[in-house]
């Protein structure tokens, strides 16, 4: 047993040694573009080029597989210790009820335009679980559930950086048009936006008081990462077709929770909250490496460009939503 369990550590460290290079290679890269583009899609496209260079590469694929199944799951779990209860009680019932009602009504949308413009249900799925929670982690935390196939999970990446990316840039021009306040615009920005970092690039900008409002709105929008993947599982099971399979169910989700429950007990330390969050990112870093050395080009450019359409689209919807409820509730 002991020689198995030796064999099996022997045959990861090649492709554990080769995608934690490539995220380092991502993390010394990205604050050279001002951050324009995050470490996790740097990493994926560092992968995409190497595997489109050299071919696949036997040697690297244990390892790059154990990257994107176990690392990614202990990274999920650390983004829970970002998160504690009383950060969420800051929002009050109104942001709350808000965060609640965008999140599951995008969700449901988004689903149905995948299924009436024909888009496979698993992107569409993984789109829509990245559109409405919290970008690239949703999408990748979200794979592991609906076995989307990893050219579904690299299309929806592209797609909510995109807009994810366009929103970042455009919500600080409209602020000064649509006249609010300095909560109502972090409260809006937290609860559409897609990345988090993308919240907190539109939202400081305009000032601190923005940002910490967006980012509590955002971080409240990530805990309701866990229920979508447990229902995602369960809509997964209940679909027919040769992808409706015996999912299990997601325990690592069970972590996250835990983790919450830690940082809301528990005072942590900022530095030690901020080393858990720099381990949280680069081992997703490392695990979409790994998903980017097992991606063929011409797998990714056929999905066409309805998916596409489907990701603008519930982008505009989760907008006007998130903004309509705000000034409803003013």
């Amino acid at each position: 047993m002991l020689a198995i369990s030796t064999r099996q550590l022997l045959s990861y460290l090649p492709g554990l040694i080769a995608t934690g290079a490539i995220a380092g290679i991502a993390f010394s890269i990205a604050p050279m573009l001002n951050r324009m583009v995050s470490p996790l899609i740097l990493a994926i496209l560092i992968g995409v080029a190497i595997r489109a260079v050299a071919g696949p590469i036997p040697l690297l694929k244990a390892g790059g597989v154990f990257a994107q199944k176990k690392l990614l799951r202990f990274a999920i779990i650390l983004l829970g210790l970002q998160i504690s209860v009383s950060q969420l009680l800051e929002l009050g019932l109104s942001g709350l009820a808000i965060v609640l009602l965008v999140v599951a009504a995008t969700m449901v949308l988004m689903i149905w335009l995948a299924r009436w413009f024909g888009v496979d249900p698993r992107l569409g799925a993984l789109i829509a679980a990245g559109t409405s929670i919290c970008g690239a982690s949703a999408v990748i935390a979200a794979g592991t559930v609906v076995q989307g196939r990893d050219e579904d999970v690299a299309y929806a990446l592209g797609i909510v950086t995109l807009f994810g990316s366009v929103a970042m840039f455009v919500y600080p021009l409209l602020q000064p048009m649509l006249e609010l306040s300095a909560r109502e615009y972090g409260v809006w920005a937290g609860a559409s936006i897609h990345e988090v970092a993308q919240v907190a690039a539109a939202t400081y900008h305009a000032s601190a008081e923005s940002g910490e409002y967006g980012l509590i709105t955002k971080l409240a929008r990530v805990i309701l990462l866990a229920p979508m993947l447990v229902l995602l599982g369960y809509w997964v099971n209940g679909r027919g077709g040769d992808y409706a399979q015996t999912v299990p169910f997601p325990w690592f989700v069970v972590g996250f929770v835990a983790m919450i429950g830690v940082n809301s007990v528990f005072t942590l330390s900022p530095d030690i909250k901020f080393q858990m969050a720099r381990i949280s990112s680069f081992l997703l870093t490392v695990a979409l490496a790994g998903l980017g050395l097992e991606l063929h080009l011409r797998g990714l450019m056929a999905a066409g460009a309805r998916p596409l359409l489907v990701g603008a689209l519930g982008t505009l919807f989760i907008t006007l939503l998130s903004l309509g409820l705000l000034l409803a509730l003013r």
